[in-house]
């Protein structure tokens, strides 16, 4: 048993799991390999998934995660991963996202060869992507795959703004992914999260669409073993022991609900802390 009463809480409540988590996450191994095999063998990835389903945590201490930093996949041990997400302002994100990556590690030297912001060159030019991973490519000789976590919000984002500038930025956005995915001599890959309920808004995008069908991955909800590891798996990282009437009860609870993680992963977190107040010299019990 641990006594340590300031260590890390491993369950993240109503967050998800970071990158730097891989070894706090569990119950995922099977999707994690899967969807990684799909980024190896197709340009464009869409993962899909419920409101709660896991998406981001698998994305972060799953794919990306084994990517960094597993030997099984050493075919992807000269990838680099750049992350964004639409937010209200698709193009300055990513162009944000690609610039912070280009510049990291460089010389000051180096940094000048680059521009600062490419959101206006996106604007007017969505070819201009391309031109730009290139530069990095050329440098790095590495893969890239650009992650586009939370993809519904490109749509939120035209809700929230209706107007043809919103509505020139979102197809903007959307042809600069089509167009670079077409460009065979670019090792650029990416990887969408989308929520289930937009798929629909992403069918008005006839090549979008296309490559969401080819290749796309939907998230399951986890089986009951799986929710045994999600339980038992971080607490024992801590050498922590979580009693069976409790992991019985909870799975029993949680299995068939469609928000399952979200909940558990609430009460976990809130019984982990209060086992750190009270019974540290204790299994964890119902």
């Amino acid at each position: 048993m641990t006594t340590a009463k300031s260590i890390y809480n491993p369950y993240p409540g109503l967050r998800p799991f970071s990158s730097t988590e891989g070894k706090l996450f569990f119950g995922r191994d099977s999707q994690t390999d899967v969807v990684i095999d799909k980024i190896q063998n197709n340009r464009l990835v869409a993962l899909i998934g419920a409101s709660g389903s896991g998406k981001s945590s698998l994305i972060n201490a799953g794919i990306i995660h084994k990517i960094a930093t597993s030997s099984k996949y050493d075919a992807l041990s000269n990838w680099k991963v750049i992350t964004t997400r639409p937010g209200t302002s698709p193009l300055a994100n990513l162009s944000d996202a690609i610039t912070e990556h280009a510049n990291t590690g460089k010389s000051k030297d180096e940094e000048q060869s680059l521009p600062d912001n490419v959101t206006l060159p996106l604007q007017s030019d969505p070819d201009s992507l391309a031109e730009l991973l290139h530069q990095i490519n050329r440098r790095e000789k590495k893969k890239i795959l650009i992650v586009i976590d939370n993809f519904e919000e490109l749509f939120r984002f035209r809700q929230n703004k209706a107007n043809s500038n919103s509505d020139n930025e979102r197809e903007g956005f959307v042809r600069i992914i089509v167009e670079v995915t077409k460009d065979i001599s670019l090792p650029v890959h990416f990887l969408l999260a989308i929520r289930s309920g937009f798929l629909e808004e992403c069918q008005q995008f006839v090549a979008l669409n296309h490559l969401i069908t080819e290749s796309s991955f939907n998230l399951p909800h986890l089986a009951t073993e799986e929710l045994k590891q999600v339980i038992q798996g971080p607490a024992a990282f801590w050498g922590a022991e979580i009693e069976p009437g409790l992991e019985k009860q909870l799975v029993r609870d949680i299995v068939d609900k469609s928000d399952q993680l979200p909940m558990l992963q609430h009460v976990l977190c809130r019984i982990w802390d209060y086992w750190l107040e009270q019974n540290v010299d204790q299994p964890i019990s119902l």
